[in-house]
């Protein structure tokens, strides 16, 4: 009886720290998507930034 209650609450940890792990990746997940999704606004802004540069340097002006 007692090797059951030990083997039930081990199962049970090995449970939570499954879960633990899926939960810590979905956050890191989120965390990679919303950081790519910065990157990618700030590279546009500096292609809009370069572009009005170059315009602005054009000699043919």
């Amino acid at each position: 009886m007692i090797v059951l209650i030990v083997v039930a609450v081990v199962l049970l940890i090995l449970l939570g720290v499954l879960l633990g792990i899926a939960g810590t990746e979905k956050v890191f997940q989120r965390r990679d998507r919303q950081q790519a999704a910065a990157q990618k606004r700030i590279n546009e802004e500096w292609k809009l930034l370069r572009a009005v540069r170059e315009e602005n340097d054009d000699p043919e002006q």
